[in-house]
């Protein structure tokens, strides 16, 4: 198993000293007991935002980074990549993108770093002032699938690469040739073995180059299944999608202060990096600020799920309206016609449209639903999936409360959660021998409670492990290991993973700055310290 995160000061992992300089970035790699096996800090100012393998066991990562940074390797052999520098210095902001590739060992194997320059139109008129960040390379995610690593990206100003350019767009408002500024464009590219761009497979940019207006890229995905990329674009005005040799233009609209913000779809086949579909879904509004994106794309049997936020009418529905600041939502798609099967929303009222927009915090599948986990409300939503129609039910609220962060373990809404984090699906072998209908257990992480919950199908949610040692201090959070419920404390946890053929769970406890293991044992079915909460058939940490 692997963990990153972020640091700023230096700890020991597996024996080695990991050293921190400024806000540094560490990799982490534990073995299935659980043991330390090695780490590795990208020493300066950097942050992962992206993680996967392939079938080698080698890890790749991706995120942003400033100035100087060195990635670390197990083998001593590090390297040194420049961030973005203006007027011969580096800038403080994360701007500059990064790749790396560690082999099962932590041997650094290769390393790519993606540092944009200004346009040389731009720099041409004399009067393009940029700040720090103006022009930029964010990776936001990165896919291996059949021997070939893949990401996406959005970026500004001109970035190279193995003889590939990412070039965004600028704009020159109203045509006027008085303010000049870059625009967001967005890529998904492939990768070779040495982490150079060897294939831009979609690229989104403003039609021309050019706009006079603030036509721009809001956000990019993609997923790749059975030899197919899927691509996911956000975009509004006049804009150019480019797959392969093909160009397609999009005219979105921006009229009396409306917005059109185009959702476009598209099929890849990765054989000869051809386009056999691409379809347009949009919504618009006037609103201040835009909450319309697509945030996850996953390939789950026939259908294709997207996930994301919108704040208007729903592209893939227009019968659904944003209630509040923004909604989130998950829609089904067929994934060879990329038509619409159904959509549903979150739907809930936060109240205060000015503070409590929702945040998507990612998608979990299984078997005949999904859940969805608005953090920053402290609820969970569920949606059940119709097989015979190939259709989502609107979703409802699986447990807790819009907007109430509390600490409760009750059924459904009259539980509280405290911004709820990842999840995981666990069998529950009695389940099954009482012939229910869904034998799996939902455990998750819920920081702000400094704990582990657990919820049954039957919307029941109790704590599995943390907030004990009480007699310790007022406070729920710490770092204790020992009985579950007695005495483990965890310190705002929010990484949660399993491993069925251990059962084991590995926690990332973000403030203790470690990985905790959480191997099943039986234990006593009650203390006397917790007499009024169901205990865990297992128990110790």
């Amino acid at each position: 198993m692997y963990a990153t995160g972020l640091f700023t000061e230096s700890f020991t992992f597996g024996g080695k000293e990991i050293e921190a300089v400024a806000t540094s970035s560490y990799l982490l790699k534990y073995g299935t007991d659980g043991a330390e096996k090695w780490g590795v800090a990208l020493t300066g100012a950097a942050t992962i935002k992206t993680i996967t393998t392939d079938g080698a066991g080698n890890v790749y990562i991706a995120g942003n980074f400033a100035d100087e940074l060195t990635f670390g390797s197990t083998d001593g052999n590090t390297q040194v990549k420049e961030g973005i520098k203006m007027d011969g210095t580096p800038i403080a902001d994360q701007a500059a993108g990064f790749v790396a590739k560690y082999d099962v060992n932590g041997v650094l194997k290769a390393v790519q770093s993606f540092v944009s320059k200004p346009l040389p139109e731009l720099e041409a008129t004399g009067i393009y002032f940029p700040e720090a960040g103006d022009y930029r390379f964010d990776i936001n995610n990165i896919a291996y699938s059949d021997g070939k690593l893949y990401a996406s990206a959005s970026y500004k100003g001109l970035t190279e690469n193995n003889g590939f350019s990412f070039k965004g767009g600028y704009f020159d408002l109203d045509g006027g040739g008085f303010w000049y500024g870059d625009l967001v464009s967005g890529a998904v590219f492939s990768l070779n073995d040495q982490l150079e761009v060897d294939g831009i497979l979609a690229n989104m940019g403003v039609t021309g180059g050019k706009s006079t207006d603030l036509s721009s890229v809001q956000s990019v995905s993609f997923a790749v299944a059975e030899g197919k990329l899927y691509s996911g674009f956000v975009a509004s005005g006049k804009q150019t999608l480019t797959i392969g040799s093909k160009e397609q233009a999009f005219d979105l609209s921006q009229e009396n202060g409306v917005t059109e913000y185009g959702h476009i779809l598209s099929i890849i086949d990765l054989a000869d990096g051809s386009s056999s579909l691409t379809k347009k879904y949009s919504t618009t509004h006037d609103a201040y600020g835009n909450y319309c994106f697509i945030k996850s794309m996953l390939v789950k049997g026939d259908v294709l799920l997207l996930g994301g936020t919108f704040n208007a009418k729903l592209a893939f529905d227009q019968n659904i309206d944003a209630v509040s600041t923004n909604d989130l939502y998950v829609a089904v798609l067929n994934k060879n016609t990329l038509d619409v099967n159904n959509a549903v929303a979150s739907k809930v009222n936060e109240g205060d449209a000015n503070s409590k927009k929702e945040e998507f915090g990612g998608m979990t599948v299984c078997g005949d639903y999904v859940y969805m986990m608005v953090q920053n409300q402290h609820y969970i939503l569920r949606s059940n999936y119709d097989r015979v129609n190939k259709r989502l039910t609107t979703p409802y609220i699986v447990c807790g409360q819009p907007g109430q962060a509390d600490y409760k373990d009750l059924a459904g809404t009259k539980a509280r959660l405290n911004k709820p984090g990842q999840g995981v699906f666990v069998f529950n072998k009695e389940y099954e021998d009482a012939n229910k209908e869904d034998c799996y257990d939902f455990y998750f992480t819920d920081r702000n409670n400094h704990c582990i919950r657990k919820l049954t199908p039957d919307g029941v949610v109790s704590t599995f492990a943390g907030r004990g040692s009480t007699g310790m201090n007022v406070h729920a959070n710490g770092y204790v290991d020992g009985h579950l419920r007695d005495e483990a404390r965890f310190n705002y946890p929010y990484a949660l993973a399993y491993d069925e053929d251990t059962e084991t769970f590995y926690v990332g406890d973000v403030n203790n700055h470690r990985i905790r293991k959480i191997a099943l044992e039986k234990i006593p079915e009650a203390t006397e310290e917790h007499p009024e909460e169901s205990q865990p058939e297992e128990g110790e940490q």
